[in-house]
């Protein structure tokens, strides 16, 4: 099953809900990222790789308490 998207926990400030976006997420110890994708880079049927702005990352990880 999916995880289901709680709450943003780092980003999505840009009022179009069309930027790089952390997400907590009903699953313990996962998140979901939003980004934009990378089509270079080879991934399996149903994955992606995206791209976001490093302090996305460090954002999110001070939000979890890391």
């Amino acid at each position: 099953m999916d995880a289901q998207v709680d709450e943003i926990i780092a980003g999505g400030d840009c009022g179009s809900n069309d930027c790089p976006t952390v997400f907590r997420t009903n699953k313990p110890g996962v998140v979901a990222v939003q980004g934009y994708a990378m089509r270079a880079v080879p991934t399996p049927e149903g994955e992606w790789v995206v791209e976001v702005p490093e302090e996305l990352i460090l954002e999110a990880a001070r939000a979890l308490g890391r």
